[in-house]
C-alpha cells in the first residue's frame, strides 16, 4: 500500500487549484465544501469552472499565470492541467514545504490522490486504485451507492441518539444491542 487512506479536516485551510478546465472543474467539485478558502490560479477558465465560480463563495479566481502566485498559504495544492512548466514548478522549493500535493496524472510527485468517493454523510467510504484504473473505482462506487440508502443519515442520527441515551455496563450486552439493531 503506498497510500494511507486518511479522512483530513479541511476546514478553514486553504487550496490553490492551478488550470481552467474541466479536470480542474471536477477537482474544484471535490473540495468546494471542505476548504475555507479555493483560489483557482489560471487566466482562460471553461464553463463548469466560471459556473462554480459564481455559485460558491469561497472561490476566488486569480487572473495570472501559476508562477506569479506565492503558494506560501496554502494547505491544499491541486495542479490540474498537463503544463511542463506547472511540473518544474513542483520542485520549486515552495512546494517542497510540508503541503498537500496533488498533480494530475502523475502519481509519482502526489502527496495525496482523490479517491472516488460515496457520501452518505455521516458515513463515507472512498475507492482508489490509485490511478490505474478510475472507471472500475467509479463502477464500484457507483455500485455502493445503489445500494447505500440516501436515508442512512436519518438511520445513524437516529442511532446515535439511542447510543448516547443506553448505558449499557457490559461489552456483551452493547454488542448483542447494536447487532440486534
Amino acid at each position: 500500500m503506498k497510500f494511507l487512506p486518511i479522512y483530513l479536516r479541511t476546514v478553514n485551510t486553504n487550496a490553490f487549484v492551478i488550470g481552467g478546465g474541466i479536470v480542474a472543474a471536477n477537482k474544484l467539485k471535490a473540495i468546494r465544501a471542505i476548504c475555507g478558502s479555493i483560489f483557482l490560479i489560471t487566466k482562460p477558465i471553461c464553463n463548469k469552472l466560471n459556473k462554480a465560480k459564481t455559485n460558491y463563495s469561497n472561490i476566488c479566481w486569480l487572473k495570472k499565470r501559476p508562477e506569479a502566485i506565492s503558494l506560501n498559504n496554502s494547505c491544499l495544492v491541486v495542479i490540474a492541467k498537463n503544463d511542463i512548466i506547472l511540473y518544474k514548478l513542483t520542485n520549486k522549493p515552495i512546494l517542497n514545504k510540508p503541503r498537500l500535493l496533488n498533480i494530475v496524472d502523475n502519481i509519482k510527485t502526489c502527496s495525496y490522490i482523490f479517491p472516488s468517493i460515496v457520501n452518505r454523510c455521516p458515513i463515507i467510504i472512498s475507492i482508489c486504485s490509485i490511478n490505474r484504473s478510475p472507471t472500475v473505482t467509479k463502477h464500484i462506487r457507483n455500485k455502493l451507492k445503489s445500494t447505500i440508502p440516501l436515508v442512512t443519515n436519518l438511520i445513524i442520527d437516529k442511532l446515535s441518539s439511542w447510543r448516547n441515551k443506553l448505558t449499557i455496563k457490559k461489552d456483551n450486552n452493547k454488542k448483542a444491542f447494536w447487532v440486534f439493531i
